[in-house]
């Protein structure tokens, strides 16, 4: 994706990537050394890039989300869920548009000073964390409207488009 949008960036002097990796490329995960190990070159690449295109307009960050409500996590048994909860320091999964609330941020005008930036928490003697900016000093609350269901993160363009258009209005 980098690839594809930085040359149309370049041109128009401006822009912002926002790539979403997961605490386990910080961390690690055990039984998941693929998926962690994907998710540690993008935040390498997000890292590179970002340094690369620091003297531009173009910013790029990353997030790296602990256990969000979605509905991968509904799969689990209740169980291992309660387990996961429990090594959270709030006491509960992240919601999916608290997620977006940063991404939102991320991709705003607002953001012109950080790149190459991982947001989110590394407590390395917790397996599982959140800490996600809400950033709600800025933009407020933003609870998803019924019509915003949110089954996983490929819905959080569409959570940050609608909130923005509530902000507008």
């Amino acid at each position: 994706t980098c690839r594809a949008v930085v040359p149309h960036m370049l041109q128009r002097a401006y822009g912002r990537i926002v790539n979403i990796a997961s605490i386990a490329g910080k961390e690690g995960n055990p039984n998941a050394v693929a998926y962690s190990a994907a998710k540690a070159g993008v935040i390498a690449l997000t890292k590179s890039v970002g340094k690369e295109l620091a003297q531009t307009e173009i910013r790029v960050n990353c997030i790296t989300p602990a256990a969000i409500d979605t509905g991968m996590l509904q799969q689990l048994t209740p169980e291992f869920r309660a387990f996961v909860t429990s090594k959270i320091p709030v006491g509960r999964l992240g919601r999916a548009e608290e997620v977006a609330s940063l991404v939102e941020w991320l991709t705003s005008e607002e953001c012109s000073f950080s790149t190459g930036a991982v947001f989110g928490r590394n407590r390395p003697a917790v397996g599982f964390s959140l800490d996600l900016k809400t950033l709600a000093e800025t933009a407020g609350p933003a609870p998803a409207a019924p019509e915003e269901s949110l089954h996983g993160l490929e819905d959080l363009g569409q959570v940050a488009a609608a909130r923005r258009r509530r902000l507008r209005s």
